[in-house]
């Protein structure tokens, strides 16, 4: 995973993460144990083709589909950049210079309050929200 559009008439680097780095992030040290994590590896269809040539930017669909099903206020977008910092979201990044950090809001959403940590769900969006099948009574794995 590199994040960065390539350049069409340009060979494509080799700095980026296989599977098997990608299997190795330690997840469990920043996410709760009831959590989503978007892991978004870029491909040349979908979200990828809104990016202009030359862009380094994500699709902005890609946050709009983010916080439309993910409903929690703690959310940490890795490799941001300036023009990616977005309300409600912890954005950091190597190329980062900026940032709408503020440590008391950003730990509000650690407190163990349902009201605080959670937005108000609109029933259309929980309505599409991809849900888990329900449990057959006495059926084992």
């Amino acid at each position: 995973m590199y994040d960065v559009a390539w350049p069409r008439h340009q060979p494509i680097a080799l700095n980026y993460w296989n599977w098997d780095e990608i299997e190795k992030l330690e997840l469990e040290h920043v996410a709760a144990l009831r959590s989503i994590i978007w892991l978004w590896c870029g491909g040349s269809n979908g979200l990828e083709a809104s990016r202009k040539d030359g862009s380094e930017e994500k699709p902005v669909e890609i946050f709009h589909i983010i916080e439309r099903f993910c409903f929690g206020r703690r959310r940490l977008h890795l490799f941001g950049r300036d023009t990616s910092v977005r309300p409600g979201w912890l954005t950091i990044g190597p190329k980062l210079t900026s940032t709408n950090y503020d440590r008391e809001s950003y730990n509000a959403n650690f407190v163990k309050n349902p009201v605080v940590t959670r937005l108000v769900a609109l029933k259309r969006y929980q309505r599409l929200r991809p849900k888990s099948p329900p449990r057959k009574i006495g059926h084992q794995m």
